[in-house]
């Protein structure tokens, strides 16, 4: 088998997105892990050709809603949730860059210091391509996917040159729509499933 780098998003893949996990004081009340989401990913990773890594954006850090410190807190809980339940992710990576578009869009100030553009931020693929580094891996000689339950995360394993699976919960009809509409044109790369346990499978068996 092939090598296989797998990048997950956090916020309403991995766990139920609250709105910028870690801004209140009580955010461990909130932080509720999908099952499927542990079942999916355990796995993946008991396959020793598959890497799979946590790339979530965070411009809550961009919006002072949180620091990059409580980003890492709160990856370092869900990680250690994992882990007792046996499931060992290879990396955790975040972006607190939003474009300068976006700072417009969003009444940021363009001289905030996390308005950058750069490849960092989803559906750009610096995280996964950071995360191929540290792994001893290059993007283009390996299979790359994409999970996640926005249209951003999609695009993210396409344009590293895999695929991307959405994953189709309650919260996220338009996204489904969105991706859906992708999916008629690029059948082959793009997939839509009801939970991460099946797109794992998918990975399992299907050939970029």
């Amino acid at each position: 088998m092939d090598k296989i780098l797998v990048g997950i998003d956090r916020d309403g893949t991995i766990n139920r997105d609250v709105g910028y996990l870690g801004a209140k004081q009580n955010w461990k009340d909130e932080l509720f892990i999908y099952p499927d989401a542990i079942e999916g990913i355990k796995l993946l990773t008991e396959n020793p050709d598959v890497k799979v890594v946590v790339a979530t954006n965070q411009a809550g850090i961009a919006h002072g809603f949180l620091s990059e410190e409580k980003v890492k807190e709160v990856n370092a809980s869900i990680d250690a949730y994992l882990k007792e339940k046996g499931v060992y992710v290879a990396g955790w990576y975040y972006s607190p860059f939003v474009s300068t578009a976006y700072a417009i869009e969003n009444g940021l100030s363009v001289t905030n210091p996390w308005v950058k553009e750069n490849d960092m931020r989803k559906p750009c693929t610096g995280m996964l391509k950071q995360a191929a580094h540290d792994l001893s891996m290059i993007l283009d000689d390996i299979k790359v996917y994409f999970i996640g339950d926005k249209d951003v995360d999609v695009l993210t394993g396409i344009n590293a040159g895999g695929a991307g699976i959405l994953v189709h919960r309650a919260h996220n009809q338009k996204h489904y729509e969105l991706v859906k509409r992708l999916a008629e044109k690029n059948t082959r790369k793009i997939f839509i499933v009801k939970n991460v346990r099946k797109a794992a499978k998918i990975i399992l068996s299907h050939t970029v």
